[in-house]
């Protein structure tokens, strides 16, 4: 792994994009993300930055040559304008929300893959699908249909459990491409962005909760993060930007730039008030993810309470990891409460390892 923090990179689904770089280097670029961010290319000769249709999805395929998909999706939904589509074969265009249909895959293999992923949606009119759906157009049925397998793709919390009409689940997936769209693409891409910040907090917090695969950040590289946080929050400026370093599921590890996790300030992190650095020290609850993940009223970022949270649930869920495998293999009978005999059940060993076992012990059994 390179020393150097890697940018994030933001793959863009849109019909009415150009799919490769403008002929002269000075045209103007549509929909573009910050400069902190790097595109997602593809293609054999990487010529390609956007899905624009149906043939390049295909190309992205045919070319994917990568065990780490895109980090940031920004997508449209209704891709009318795609001439490659069967769908469009022999007929008059119709409105297709195949937009979806290229993202679903993706995030699917992020999720296989264990790796975070921010999905956000860019469409001219959120509420245009209810209406037809409304109707009964398949077209709209089927947007609905894509909307909720991309949540649960992403691992959200859908309650069709408790939602038994057809209406009731129809309005969630409407209720949730609402809160995933927006009309303009920055804003758009700002939101995919925040819900890339979410997951990596979701992730690190796994321990009791039914989320993706997790992740996990090494003591020794929190306690830097939190040290400059401490410096840059008094005002003691290094200029030097470090990143966010952390291990998947699978051992692999990954090193993001904060100014790319962070740049939807439109600034680099370094020039952040001192404020976005302040670390309060609270209790291990659940942390707010809906406050950690966006932006304050002044537009700004929590740095400081987002390293503090993330680093905090990857030492707790470490913490519960080593509870739930000491308890295999020192058990306990929880009628016994003296010191004493917990001590005489815990075989010979490392004296870490048995001290470990007696205080989990006596935790369990007072609580």
């Amino acid at each position: 792994m390179s020393e150097n923090p890697r940018r994030l990179t933001c793959l863009r689904i849109n019909d009415r994009l150009l799919p490769t770089d403008p002929p002269s280097p000075n045209a103007p670029k549509e929909d573009m993300p910050p400069t902190s961010i790097d595109l997602a290319r593809f293609g054999f000769d990487n010529e390609f930055i956007a899905i624009n249709g149906w043939e390049k999805a295909l190309e992205f395929w045919k070319s994917f040559r990568s065990d780490h998909p895109p980090d940031i999706i920004v997508a449209d939904v209704q891709f009318s304008g795609d001439d490659s589509s069967p769908l469009h074969y022999n007929e008059e265009h119709q409105l297709i929300p195949t937009g979806l249909t290229h993202l679903k895959p993706i995030a699917s293999m992020a999720r296989a893959l264990g790796m975070p992923i921010g999905v956000s949606v860019h469409t001219g009119d959120p509420g245009y699908w209810k209406p037809l759906a409304d109707k009964g157009d398949r077209m709209g049925l089927l947007a609905a249909a894509e909307i909720a397998e991309l949540a649960a793709i992403l691992g959200e919390d859908i309650p069709f459990d408790k939602l038994e009409t057809p209406d009731e689940r129809l309005n969630w997936c409407w209720k949730w491409l609402e809160d995933n769209a927006k009309v303009n693409f920055m804003p758009a891409f700002n939101i995919a962005l925040q819900n890339y910040r979410k997951q990596l907090l979701n992730r690190s917090q796994n321990w009791d909760r039914n989320v993706p695969a997790g992740i996990q950040i090494l003591a020794g590289d929190w306690v830097d993060l939190l040290k400059w946080c401490q410096q840059m929050e008094n005002s003691r400026r290094t200029g030097i930007t470090p990143g966010l370093r952390f291990i998947l599921d699978d051992g692999r590890e990954d090193f993001i730039s904060l100014d790319s996790l962070f740049a939807d300030t439109n600034k680099p992190v370094s020039e952040l008030p001192d404020s976005c650095f302040r670390i309060q020290v609270r209790p291990s609850d659940q942390p707010d993810f809906e406050k950690l993940c966006k932006l304050d009223e002044n537009n700004l970022p929590l740095v400081g309470e987002f390293i503090y949270s993330i680093g905090q649930g990857s030492m707790t869920q470490k913490v519960f990891k080593a509870k739930n495998v000491l308890e295999a293999h020192f058990p306990v009978n929880q009628q016994m409460v003296k010191k004493e005999s917990l001590v005489k059940q815990v075989k010979k060993g490392d004296p870490l390892v048995r001290g470990l076992a007696v205080l989990f012990q006596i935790l369990h059994i007072a609580n």
